[in-house]
């Protein structure tokens, strides 16, 4: 069997004075295209799968109003179940206001339908046969309060579409939450770092359906609680897994400002109540102070920023990003202390407390001078070592003189 995938132009469908067009002048207007002007693009796909012909139009669609293959999928899903596009997008609605709100699409709802039901999660034709979605409409009512508790517990582990990453993590939260009797306080903590762990990980980076399948087999087999132990024992496919190294911690000190930073801050601060108040990643030196324009003539509460040549500014640029230099910062103080130097900001005890390893002194500065910007390279030596101290406490990583010790002992 063959397939025609035909590129149509909007203009077949609604005439070019914005008038919608009769079913005669719209075939008219297909001969003239076809046999006339010869401006309609087509291909053949030599295949029996209909899935090779979706993926076709998805790649050729960009003219025409933007599908996804799960739009597409719909056509399939609505046949046996008439009700699901007005259903899903309810839920959608309602799950992308919660808290600061989320950007959790269609895609996302079937996939992750799929996935609590046992099934594969790739959109594919075959995925939403009869009885897929008999299953996923027989179940739609506990399956549409998984995916609201979904979004409850992600508001109050602070998360929103600004800071949200990976969201295949989020399959075997939301299986375990379909499937628990209970969220218990321990579940809900160690939910909350397998989604830090995968995302720091990047367990679901690659497009590999391994560390999902395998970590569904393992929350089947034992659904009496979310055990994050066991699932730091699998390995996966892709040579990953949930495990913690020195190496691996070295590694969050590279990460720019954006997802992951925040990942790694939450560990660092913990007990923050997310629903009651919105946490910004604020930068302890501001960002502004780094300008060609503020280190060139720089003074600060009496400092004057030694001269800095390039390689010394890049390297402050590259540092000025990561979390080294970066906190939790509650909105309102955050907006309150908007570009004032560290200098100035830490003298107020209220806001100082809240700064996790926050260097009291540093080595061979004058106590004074300690958070002055032209003492940054001490400043950010001494940062980083107080909070690798701390992620390998929390994630109980031993250090590879440690483990060498213990390995020759043994």
């Amino acid at each position: 069997m063959a397939y025609l995938v035909l590129n149509i132009p909007s203009f077949l469908i609604w005439g070019k004075s914005g008038t919608k067009p009769s079913p005669h002048q719209n075939i008219n207007r297909l001969h003239q295209v076809l046999s006339v002007e010869e401006a309609l693009s087509f291909f053949e796909v030599e295949s029996d799968s209909i899935d090779e012909v979706l993926d076709i139009f998805v790649r050729t669609n960009s003219g025409g109003t933007v599908l996804s293959k799960a739009d597409l999928l719909f056509s399939t899903v609505i046949a046996q179940w008439p009700d699901a596009r007005e259903n899903i997008d309810k839920l959608l609605n309602a799950m992308n206001e919660v808290g600061d709100g989320f950007r959790f699409s269609s895609d996302f709802l079937l996939r992750a339908c799929l996935y609590i039901v046992d099934h594969s999660t790739r959109l594919r034709v075959e995925s939403f046969s009869q009885d897929h979605i008999l299953e996923i409409r027989e179940n739609w009512r506990n399956l549409k309060k998984t995916f609201k508790s979904l979004v409850g517990i992600l508001a109050d582990w602070g998360y929103s579409r600004e800071n949200l990453g990976s969201q295949n993590a989020l399959f075997p939260i939301v299986y375990y939450i379909y499937h628990a009797s209970a969220i218990s306080a321990q579940d809900n903590k160690n939910m909350r770092l397998f989604y830090i762990y995968a995302q720091l990980k990047q367990t679901f980076s690659h497009m590999d359906s391994n560390p999902l399948r395998l970590l569904r087999d393992e929350l089947k087999e034992d659904s009496s609680s979310f055990n994050l132990t066991k699932l730091q024992q699998i390995h996966f496919s892709n040579g990953t897994d949930l495990k913690f190294m020195e190496s691996d911690i070295d590694q969050l000190f590279t990460y720019p400002i954006g997802n992951r930073t925040f990942d790694i801050l939450s560990l660092l601060y913990q007990g923050l109540k997310y629903r009651d108040k919105q946490f910004h990643q604020d930068h302890l030196h501001p960002h502004s102070s780094f300008e060609d324009v503020q280190l060139n003539n720089l003074m600060q509460c009496g400092q004057k920023l030694p001269d800095t040549g390039d390689d010394i500014r890049m390297k402050w640029e590259q540092q000025r990003d990561t979390i080294v230099n970066l906190h939790l910062l509650e909105g309102h103080s955050n907006e309150s202390k908007n570009d004032r130097p560290l200098a100035s900001w830490v003298l107020d005890p209220i806001e100082r407390q809240w700064v996790e390893c926050l260097p009291n002194s540093l080595p061979g500065v004058p106590p004074d001078e300690t958070y002055w910007l032209m003492h940054f390279e001490q400043f950010f030596d001494e940062r980083r070592r107080l909070m690798k101290d701390r992620l390998m406490e929390i994630l109980q990583v031993k250090s590879e003189t440690e483990a060498t010790t213990g390995s020759a002992a043994s």
